[in-house]
This record gives structure tokens, sequence and C-alpha cells, in this order.
């Protein structure tokens, strides 16, 4: 009974490949992807177990069988030795018997020993002699071997010559080490290249002809004589030729002189090398290779090979090169150039499929017929190492990105396999290698692209000519230069996926961003010199004096108001540029959304698996990848992937900015805006404070009660505020009526600024309904208002009576109540600054006395009240 064994070739793949591994550990780092996800790495960690589990399993089932094999064969296992025992000593007395029955048999074998020596002696001899025979008959060949060579070329029988130099060049190993060789050697060369040289008119003269049949005859020639390398390059210059010479005759430039223009007889430089140039180059070396690849597989050996050669050969012949070409390009014709290559690429795979199905053997039984169908020449597969881009070029990370290297000797059985990979994608590299450098700087490429065409659009409305524009032309020019600015961004959006497939999207964005925020600073330095232009104009020409653009509105029902037409004109062109601001917001915020969604969908392409991840590093595409693969790309594509909009319509404020620099200039933008109309909106009413400071009534001395010409005491019952104040006061009640009919049921088209003080106003959020804009707007007025009156208009006060304490307290109680209704929750300041005028002159120095060094108030007040003391 046989006893069943546990061979390795019945266990599991991952098993078997564990019991080849040095280590676990090793086995584990090989076979688990490094760049899996968790979800990938668990599942791929569960097949592992089951794999082991059911090894297991089978192993513990064949020991099970091995031990009752073994427990019933151990009974019968006494019983066989006994009886080999037996047999052991029945031979053992037959061999006494027999050597006993035959004395003389020694003596007869020792002649026979002696003869079948001499034997063996006499048959080393003859060979030896018989080999000595052939390598002189070899040698002796050498000497009519020039004349004979020849005398078959002058006849032109080629093949027979080349069968000649071929036993030649065998029999050179009987000279090695000698000092024939060399002279041999350099005879043989010399032969060979006669040959070649007769053979050149004939086989230019096949290549010409596309005489297949003649080709392949020549290349068995060539083959003979060692001359393979040769004739492929013969074979490759011929069919280039024509593209070569295409592309050379297309002149980098052209000059020419304009004859219709203001300049004639200037040169003209233009570049002659275009994306249609391109296109019908390309188109004509599609249709050589559709001819070739029939020709190639009746000539080569290996026709996959010899084809990816032939495109990688006639690329690397192009003089200057594709890449030289394409510097003198445009970005958007650079991708132009991309798109229609890749699309020659997808026609080149159809065309090596079609060879590759061609040239596939029939499965056979026979593996030695299989080994024999797909070996090749040894010199070849050493000519095409020596010129094919190292693995490493696809394998490498981005540092070593575009460099070439040694690959290195295959140990397994998956070498050729691999070689055969490497060859047919050979032309696939050569191709679009051009691009890479490209591909690499595509951030830099794209924001100077993109700064060029900001710079052209914007020229058809020049900016410095802002101070002449009306109220509505400043807000429509920038509407109207969003629209290009934001339709440059999806272009550029659409060159990323179509030039570097979303690898280059960190170097987007940041194109993007610099491009949108640059011109919205350039908006934001416009609208502050239109501001400034305005309020020199305004104090240039005074109130009244100027009649530009007023609306009926502000005519009709807001004629009571301080404002001149100047004022109305002013205020309503902030509008218009904080309401175009507010539409580029929400350009911003779907231009983000777009990206968002964009690069959620290169994220799911090329990093959502494991197997993804691995496809997207083969051909160009991993070209691409491992040139602009990096940490950062995979946080920016991960959060975009995570924040996705569910719909077409993006977010209005995304999770994370993808725009921020944009963000912040527009930021500015508002803060620009929001100063302006503050300073059109409170010029006016703040002008009532001018002379707030020298009013005679601060240093009046008053009695607290008045005779009359009777003798009798009239007392002072109330005072009433100033006039300034209280004309300040009535300008600020009335700022919600200007906010009501001058903007209607729109409210202020406000903008998220970074600064939400006194100075640009308060932030602004989506959700907000005009009348909380509003109502933010006058507590920001309010705030300016306030801020005016404590830092300019009371400081300048010099004395203050005990009168001019009390009516100052008046106005500023009025002042505060006035504030407090437009919804300005002030931090007391109007308070202490009552509240230390109101003391009395006890009180106060009590107060004076236990002060804050850095109280400016307390500071201010007491100047004010010594200075009063002083002028009694």
């Amino acid at each position: 009974m046989s006893t069943p064994t546990l061979s390795t070739s019945t266990l599991p793949g991952p098993v078997q490949e564990l019991e080849t591994a040095d280590d676990a550990l090793a086995y584990l780092n090989n076979t688990l992807l490094p760049d899996a996800s968790l979800t990938a790495l668990e599942g791929q960690l569960a097949d592992l177990l089951a794999s082991f589990d059911s090894a297991a399993e089978s192993t513990s089932a064949a020991l099970e069988r091995t031990l009752d094999d073994a427990a019933r064969s151990v009974p019968r296992l006494a019983y066989d030795l006994h009886f080999m025992r037996d047999g052991a000593l029945g031979l053992a007395s037959l061999l006494s018997r027999t050597r006993s029955a035959m004395p003389a048999a020694s003596a007869a074998d020792s002649e026979a020993q002696r003869a079948l020596a001499d034997l063996a002696r006499l048959d080393r001899t003859r060979t030896r002699m018989e080999a000595a025979r052939g390598v002189l008959r070899e040698a002796e060949s050498w000497s009519t071997l020039e004349g004979e060579v020849g005398a078959l070329l002058s006849e032109k029988t080629y093949e027979k010559a080349a069968e000649r130099l071929a036993d030649a060049r065998k029999s050179m190993v009987v000279f090695s080490g000698t000092p024939e060789y060399e002279p041999r050697r350099a005879l043989l060369v010399s032969l060979q290249n006669e040959l070649e040289a007769a053979l050149s008119a004939a086989l230019v003269a096949a290549f010409s002809a596309q005489d297949v049949a003649l080709c392949k005859r020549f290349y068995g020639i060539f083959v003979r004589i060692d001359r393979e390398g040769e004739f492929r390059n013969y074979y490759y210059g011929s069919r280039r030729t024509t593209l070569v010479a295409s592309w050379t005759t297309c002149d980098t430039t052209v000059t020419t002189t304009g004859t219709d223009t203001p300049t004639a007889g200037t040169p003209i430089t233009t570049t002659a090398f275009s994306v249609q140039f391109w296109t019908t180059w390309l188109s004509s070396f599609l249709g050589m290779l559709n001819v070739e690849r029939h020709a190639i597989p009746s000539i080569f050996p290996d026709p996959q090979a010899t084809f990816s050669t032939l495109v990688s050969s006639t690329l690397s012949a192009l003089q200057p090169s594709l890449a030289q070409r394409l510097a003198g390009l445009s970005l958007s014709n650079i991708v132009t150039v991309y798109e229609k290559t890749e699309e020659f690429a997808r026609s080149v795979e159809r065309v090596v499929e079609k060879v590759r199905m061609a040239t596939t053997p029939v499965p056979s039984a026979s593996p030695n017929t299989h080994e024999r169908t797909l070996s090749r020449p040894p010199s070849h597969a050493r000519r095409r190492s020596s010129m094919r881009m190292s693995v490493s070029f696809r394998a490498n990370s981005a540092s070593s990105a575009g460099r070439g290297g040694e690959q290195g000797p295959g140990g397994s059985g998956n070498a050729n396999a691999q070689d055969d990979q490497d060859a047919a994608s050979e032309w696939e590299l050569a191709l679009f290698h051009a691009f890479l450098d490209f591909q690499a700087d595509y951030g830099v490429l794209e924001r100077r692209f993109l700064l060029d065409e900001l710079a052209r659009s914007t020229a058809q409305h020049p900016q410095s000519r802002s101070s002449s524009w009306d109220v509505e032309e400043g807000g429509r020019r920038m509407r109207e230069e969003a629209l290009d600015v934001f339709a440059a961004a999806e272009d550029a959006l659409a060159r990323c996926i179509a030039f570097t497939h979303g690898f280059a999207a960190v170097g987007l964005v940041q194109a993007v961003d610099g491009c949108v925020s640059e011109w919205i600073s350039r908006w934001k330095a416009v609208v502050e010199a239109v501001s400034k232009a305005s309020a020199n104009a305004s104090n240039g020409a005074g109130a009244g004096a100027a009649d530009v653009g007023a609306t009926d509105g502000s005519e009709g029902e807001l004629a009571d108001l301080d404002y001149t037409a100047r004022d109305w004109a002013d205020i309503q062109r902030a509008m218009r540029f904080l309401g175009a601001g507010r539409a580029t917001l929400e350009r911003v915020s779907t231009c983000e959304g777009k990206i968002r969604k964009t690069l959620s969908q290169v994220h799911k392409q090329h990093y959502a698996s494991a197997g993804a991840s691995a496809a997207s590093r083969k051909g160009h595409i991993g070209m691409v990848k491992n040139a602009l693969d990096s940490p950062e790309l995979g946080t920016l594509l991960a959060s975009c992937s995570a924040n996705a909009p569910p719909t077409s319509t993006p977010t209005p404020t995304p999770a994370a900015s993808l725009l921020t620099a944009a963000r912040g200039a527009l930021a500015d933008l508002a803060g620009a805006c929001q100063v302006s109309l503050q300073r059109v909106l409170l010029a006016p009413l703040l002008a009532h404070l001018t002379p707030y400071a020298s009013l005679p009534i601060w240093a009046e001395r008053v009695p607290s009660t008045a005779s009359t010409a009777g003798g009798l005491v009239v007392p002072t019952f109330s005072r009433d505020p100033t006039p300034g104040v209280q004309r300040l006061a009535e300008g600020l009640l009335n700022l919600p009526r200007l906010f009501d009919v001058v903007l209607g049921d729109e409210g202020v088209p406000f903008l998220p600024t970074s600064a939400s003080s006194s100075a640009t106003g308060p932030g602004h959020s989506e959700d907000e309904n005009p009348e909380a804009v509003v109502a933010a707007w006058l507590a920001s007025l309010g705030q300016v208002v306030l801020a005016h009156v404590v830092t300019t208009a009371l400081p300048r006060i010099v004395a203050l009576s005990e009168s001019g304490r009390a009516q100052l307290v008046i106005d500023l109680e009025y002042l505060g109540n006035v504030l407090h209704a437009l919804g300005e929750e002030e931090d007391g300041v109007l308070q202490r600054w009552a509240g230390l005028v109101r003391m009395d002159d006890a009180a106060f120095e009590q107060a004076f006395a236990s002060r804050d060094r850095d109280d400016n108030v307390m500071r201010e007040v007491v100047r004010m009240r010594r200075a009063g003391r002083d002028t009694r």
C-alpha cells in the first residue's frame, strides 16, 4: 500500500509563495500592496488567512492518513524483516558455492581488464585524432577564405558567402589565445564589410520596393554574419526617411514681412510648428505603421519588439526634438498636441494588438515548440535592452522620473514576460516623454497662461480710465471680466484633466487661486482709486457744486437729507461694486464646487482602491503620476472626495476653501468698498462736528439761575443738545430710511470680510435676510461715528466750564441714545465720558486719585476740567 505524501505543488498559491520566501515578514511586505486603503488591506488579509486555514486543514488530513497507514503497516514489519533476512542468508550461501566452483576465474578477469583498457585507449586516441583533423581542416580553410568569399560575391551568391563567413566565425575559437587570432578576426570583419557593401544597393532597392520576401532573405544573410543590428538600423532608417524629412522641413520659425499693417516692412516671426502640422504628421506616421504591420511579421522573428522599436527610433531621430518644438507653443496648444498624441497612441495600440494577434502561436502540446516560437536572437535582445528605457522610469518616485537607468537581470520565471511588456511599452514612453517636463511644471505654466489671458481680457477695458466711469460702468465691467476670468478657470480645470489626468491638481488650484486673487486685487486698487478721486472731487467742489448722476428716487423721497448729487452717485457706485463683489463670491464658490467634483472623480479613478492605484501607474499615465504624485496631492484629492457636493450645484460655503487667496482678496475688496461707502454716507454727517470743539459754550461761565430786570429768578430747567449733535443725530436716524429707499428689497449686497470692525463693516452670512444686513450696516456706521466722536471731536475741546460740562453731558447722553437706536452696542465709553464730566470737583478728585495710568478718557477730562478752572 502506498503512503500518501504531502507535496507543496498541491498547496494553494500563497502557501507556496510563503515556502519560497526568506521569512514571513518579507513575504507580507511583498504581498500586501503599500498604496492600498485599509478596506483593501483587510480584504487581502482575509483572503490570505482563508488560504492558510485551508492549507492547514489539508496538511492535518494528510498527516492523519499517514499515521493511519503507518499504524496498519507496523504489524507486518517484523514478518517482512524476517523474510528479507532469510533471503539474504540464502543468497550468501549461493555466492559462496559459486566462487568455490570457479577457481581460475581471477586470471581470466585480469586478461579481460587489460584488453578493455587497450580498447578504451585506442578509442580515445582515435577521437582526438579526428578532432585534430577537423581543426586542421578548418585552419587550412582560412588560407582560401578570402578567395572563396570574393568569388561568391562576384557571382552574387550572397547566401553561400554568408554561410562561408559564418563557418569561419565559428572556427575563430581555434585561434583563441594565439598570435593568429587578431589578424584572422580583422580578415573576417573585412570580408563581412565587403558582403554588407555588396548588399547595400540591393538592400536599398528592396526597402524602396517594399519587397518583403527579398527583405527577409537579406535579414537571414545579416543574421548569419552577425550584422542583425545593422540590418534593423537600415530598415528603420528607410521607413522613417519621409517622416524625418517632413519634420525637418518644418522650421521652428518662419520670417515673413507684413504688408497691410502700420509696420509694413517689419519682419514678423511666426511659429511653423502647430497643432495642424502635428496632426498631419501623426496621420502620415500612422499610415506607415499600418503598412508595416503586414511586412514586419514576415521579416523579423519578434514583430512586436521590432514594431515598438520602429516607433521609438523614429521619434528619437527627430531634430529638433518634439520637446524643443513644444517649447515654442502656448499651454493650450501643448494640451491640444497632447490630446492628439493620445489619440495617435490609441491607434498605435490597436495596430500593436493586431500584430500581437497575428503572431500569437497556436497552443501546442509540445512545450519545446512553444519555447522555440517565443525565442529571440540573443544579439538583438542585448541591443534592445541597451536602447529601452528602464522600467524604473515608470516605477521610481518623482525625483527619478524622466531619467533612464539600467535594468537588473531578472531572477524569476516572470523575467521574459516582463521583458516583453517593457518592449511593448517602449514606443509609448518614447512618444510621451517629451511632455513630461511640461506636465511637471504645469502649475507654473498654467498660472502664467491664466495671467496672460487675464491681461488680454482686461486690455479691452483699461482700468486706468476708471475716474471717468459713470455710476453703472465700474460694477458692470467687473461683472463682465468675472465671466472671462472664471471661464478661463474652468478651461484650466479641463486642461489639467486632459494634460495631467488630474495629477497636477495642486498646481491647478494654486494657479487658479493666484489668477483670481490677482484679478480681484486689481479691482480693489480701482475701487480705492475711484474712492480717492471722488473724495478729492467732493472736497474741491464743495457741497452742492456737483451734478452727476443722481437718481430720481434720491431727488424725491430723500431730498431732505444732507447728500449732494455727487454723494448719491458715489453711493450708487460703491453699491454696484459691492454687488459685483458678491457675484464674484458666488462664482468663486461655484468654481470651487466644480474643482471638488472633478478632483473627487480623479481620486476615485486613481486612488480609491489598490487596483486603481496600481493600474494608474502603467504606461504614459504612470509617467505623469510618478512625476507629480506627492503627499499634498493625496491630501487635496482625499479632501475633495470627502467634501464633494452631492449634486451639480456646489455648496456656497465649502467646509475647507480651495481658493483661499481669492477669498482673502475678496475680503480686501469688500473692505475697500465698505470703507468707501461709509465715507460717503458719513462724511456729510460728521462734517457737523467740525466746529464742535470750538463752540463757546464749553468755556462759558453762566450761573445755574438767572435774574430778570424785575429781580425775579428764572431757573434753567433743561438744555437742548448743541445744533451740530442734533443734525448728526437726525442724519443717523435717517439712515434706515435711506437704505429702505435706495436699496429696496434687495438689501445691501454684502461680502464676507476678514476684518469685521468699524473700519470695514460687519461680516455677512449667506442665510441673512436684507433686514439683518441693513441692521448690521447701521451698527457698523454707528461704530464709525462713535470712534470719530471719542477720538477726534471730544479730545479737541480745550476747556470745560461748569456750564460746558452740563451741556456736554446732554450731548453725550443724546448721542448715546441715538447710537443705541441704530443697534450699536457701544462698550460704555460715552457713559464714561458723561460720568467723568458730570462729577463735582470732590468726587472727580477722588476718582482721579484712583485712576489707571492707561485711562485716556480720564486724562482728557482732567485736562479739560483744569483748563476750565483756569479760565475763571
